[in-house]
């Protein structure tokens, strides 16, 4: 699977509703490297391409991501916590 183009990475996060910034910090990378892929500087990352596709064929909107992370996500794993259920 290709990467997301600069103007499709913006795209999926403005369809999604959530900042260059919010993304990065729920995955847990630098906006820096955000604000590359906006800019064609750099490559969109396989999994983020990934990740924010997946989000666009479930429409899920960044209200429910936020909902989905655990309490104080900061992008890093977390330990001792149940993984949220995304069946329905």
């Amino acid at each position: 699977m290709k990467p997301l183009t600069p103007d499709e990475y913006a795209g999926a996060l403005a369809r999604i509703g959530i900042s260059n910034e919010r993304f990065c910090h729920v995955v847990g990378i630098n906006p820096t490297t955000g604000r590359k892929w906006k800019g064609g500087k750099a490559e969109v990352s396989a999994t983020a391409s990934a990740l924010l596709r997946v989000l666009l064929a479930l429409k899920v909107d960044a209200a429910k991501l936020m909902e989905l992370l655990p309490e104080g996500n900061n992008g890093q794993e977390t330990k001792g916590e149940e993984m949220p259920d995304l069946s329905d």
